[in-house]
């Protein structure tokens, strides 16, 4: 589908974020229009981003997919500190399950462990 010129920068920024969850193994069941009208009726589309007063897409309980019942938006320091505080599933005890432990296992297969690595 192509798309108007002045649409193209907001796909770009649709599909960043759709890669990145993917990255992750999280699972993205957004189109470029549910996200889009999202962050509009959010009215933070223009201030999202990785700074600490920049605002984020976060899951509920930062587990399951990104879906239109499964997402909220709020500031990435706060997001931060309810994954800090054990509001975020991983930090509450619950074990990940053996899909996800496969997951989190190829994804670091190869990689130096930075640990056991030695200093120049």
């Amino acid at each position: 589908m192509k798309y108007p010129k002045e649409i193209r920068p907001h796909i770009k920024k649709y599909g960043g974020q759709k890669i990145k969850a993917k990255r992750r193994g999280v699972d993205w069941q957004l189109t470029f229009q549910e996200w889009y009208d999202w962050w509009q009726a959010t009215g933070h589309y223009e201030e999202r981003g990785r700074g600490r007063e920049q605002y984020c897409m976060c899951r509920y309980g930062d587990t399951g997919p990104y879906s239109l019942s499964n997402i909220f938006c709020q500031t990435s320091a706060q997001n931060v500190s309810d994954a800090k505080a054990g509001k975020s599933s991983w930090n509450k005890g619950i074990s990940p399950t053996e899909e996800t432990r496969q997951k989190l296992s190829l994804k670091i297969k190869g990689k130096p462990n930075l640990k056991n690595r030695k200093q120049a």
